[in-house]
């Protein structure tokens, strides 16, 4: 197959950028492949064998000889921004990376003036949502929870051809809130970053090695001169679980009620 990829690439500060760049290679073997970002690529960009190009190329190349499959690989961040432009007009298989895209589809749309076209995409992702949340949107304070309330998938969900996401639960998710959508969890595609199938224990003792924190999982990182609390427990087992300054004989004096002075007050004034 001839596949057109939209997808970030190093240099870009984006995991799906570097992701690329070790799918491409598993791809290649078996398909033709042209990619495109969001400006054109730096030379070697791109793994060895694949041509990349700035998506503004897309459009002839796909009008002169048509991709087989357009793929966007699309998550919340700005470096996808440029593929909104061409996946409503050229359907394909997105690749949802993230649960909302809320944050950066409002972000492009208001950073360019566009506040009117932001009001609309919103009304038709959420054409239940209380009036005044878009407004909401607008004035940038809708914060980082109530954006999965409101998460703005449906136009890139409903545009695509399928989508694809690597998640079993996130998959149900989209078939329960878009019906008529084409869903599939599918994996990776690339390696295990756990060598071996290790688990998430021997990646949390590997990196702790490198780090130097070596010994027991629970050892805790001090400050110079400070004595470990269990050192001291040791040391001394009579003032093991005491808390510092405080003795363990001494007992807090009996609060008293707030409202016991303004009762006295009110009986010197005759209000029982």
């Amino acid at each position: 197959m001839r596949l057109a990829i939209f997808t970030p690439l190093p240099p870009e500060r984006s995991g799906i950028a570097h992701y690329a760049t070790e799918l491409l290679p598993a791809l290649s073997p078996r398909h033709a492949i042209d990619v495109y970002t969001n400006h054109p690529p730096a030379a070697g960009a791109a793994p060895h064998g694949i041509d990349a190009f700035g998506a503004h190329d897309f459009v002839w190349k796909q009008a002169r000889t048509p991709y087989d499959l357009v793929v966007y690989q699309l998550g919340n961040a700005t470096c996808h921004d440029y593929m909104w432009a061409y996946l409503t007009r050229y359907p394909g298989l997105v690749v949802l990376h993230d649960g909302q895209l809320h944050q950066s589809r409002a972000r492009a749309l208001l950073a360019s003036e566009r506040e009117g076209r932001y009001r609309t995409e919103f009304a038709f992702d959420h054409p239940d949502a209380p009036p005044g949340v878009v407004d909401l949107g607008v004035e940038g304070i809708l914060g980082d929870s109530l954006v999965y309330v409101w998460p703005m998938l449906r136009l890139p969900v409903a545009s695509a051809r399928m989508v694809a996401v690597h998640g079993a639960w996130f998959a149900d998710r989209l078939r329960r809130d878009y019906p008529d959508a084409g869903v599939e969890s599918i994996r990776m595609g690339v390696g295990d970053p756990l060598p071996g199938g290790a688990g998430p224990e021997a990646f949390r003792t590997r990196g702790r090695a490198r780090l130097g924190l070596t010994g027991a999982r629970r050892d805790r990182v001090r400050r110079p001169g400070r004595r470990d609390p269990r050192e001291a427990a040791a040391a001394d087992p009579a003032r093991a679980g005491r808390r510092p300054g405080r003795s363990p004989l001494r007992t807090p004096p009996p609060r008293r009620s707030r409202g016991e002075p303004l009762r006295r007050h009110a009986g010197r004034g005759g209000v029982r």
